[in-house]
């Protein structure tokens, strides 16, 4: 019982993590077609997805290393273990 809901949180934190990565980059895409208001606009939002970022990662992480779900390296294709 207690695994299934552990994977439940961890699929739902993986959506987590592929939605803030599409959200940097939507940002960066506003910024190639100059969307913001100023540069100052567009380093706030970008400051704020990768801190959301690296917590839904760490998040992962953490759900995945509980539920004994191999690592990988970063930047290595999904699936690929350490």
């Amino acid at each position: 019982m207690a695994n299934d809901a552990r994977d439940g949180r961890l699929v739902s934190v993986e959506r987590l993590v592929l939605a803030m990565e599409k959200l940097n980059l939507l940002i960066q895409m506003g910024k190639e077609v100059r969307a913001f208001a100023s540069f100052q606009e567009f380093e706030r939002a970008a400051e704020l997805a990768v801190a959301l970022s690296k917590q839904s990662g760490g998040w992962c992480r953490a759900l995945a290393e509980g539920a004994g779900v191999s690592k990988r390296s970063e930047g290595a294709p999904r699936g690929a273990a350490l």
